[in-house]
């Protein structure tokens, strides 16, 4: 199944391909991956339910194969950069041996102004703190 489907179709047009399938098909016989590629091709247009109900289809099978593709996409799309959180070496140095009690590390990712809180065996609460860099 390709992993991006553009349509320049109408659904329209898709609706009388399918019809004209529906028409000379044999019992039993699935429906190409080609129709199935057009109907595809118009969801991001006007949506699941809509392409399903005007075009017969199964909304069940029609979201499957969506998702199918979405995740198809994000698999081939670029890694997005990582942003990476510092800690101060001082603040590591900090960090008692394994018979210390359990506590909480406290940071905060450079690229955000949300705390992350981490379970972290053997440290202080809280142990670092790191605010945004500009």
């Amino acid at each position: 199944m390709n992993a991006r489907i553009d349509s320049t179709l109408t659904l329209k047009e898709v609706a009388e391909h399918l019809e004209q399938w529906r028409r000379r098909k044999k019992n039993g016989e699935r429906i190409p991956q080609q129709l199935w590629n057009e109907a595809l091709g118009l969801v991001s247009t006007y949506g699941t339910s809509r392409v399903s109900r005007t075009l017969r289809l199964s909304y069940t099978e029609l979201d499957k194969r969506r998702r199918i593709i979405e995740a198809e996409q994000r698999r081939q799309s670029p890694v997005e950069e990582t942003a990476f959180v510092q800690i101060d070496p001082a603040l590591v140095e900090q960090v008692p041996g394994p018979d210390a009690d359990a506590g909480w590390m406290e940071l905060v990712p450079l690229l955000e102004s949300s705390y992350t809180r981490w379970p972290w065996r053997s440290c202080p609460s809280p142990i670092a703190e790191r605010s945004v860099a500009n």
